[in-house]
């Protein structure tokens, strides 16, 4: 995640960080299904799942933002 701030941070243009927003979100997709498998095999806690899906959807909502963003600069 501090990966991520650097990255936007550094990213000029709105449709820059709508692609590292997407990337990061795909990554966390992932995690999330890692994290369920281990708790389903019972190698992980619910907790841990809850801990990456809130991230996923902390960067879902980041990601509404900078299109409502960039189609407001596009006009």
């Amino acid at each position: 995640m501090s990966l991520l701030k650097a990255e936007l941070d550094a990213a000029e243009k709105e449709s820059d960080r709508i692609a590292l927003y997407k990337k990061t979100l795909d990554a966390l997709k992932k995690y999330e299904e890692v994290a369920t498998a281990r708790k389903a095999a019972a190698r992980g806690t619910e907790l841990s799942t809850l801990k990456v899906k809130a991230r996923r959807l902390e960067i879902e909502i980041s990601l509404e933002q900078a299109n409502i963003k960039e189609t407001k600069e596009s006009r």
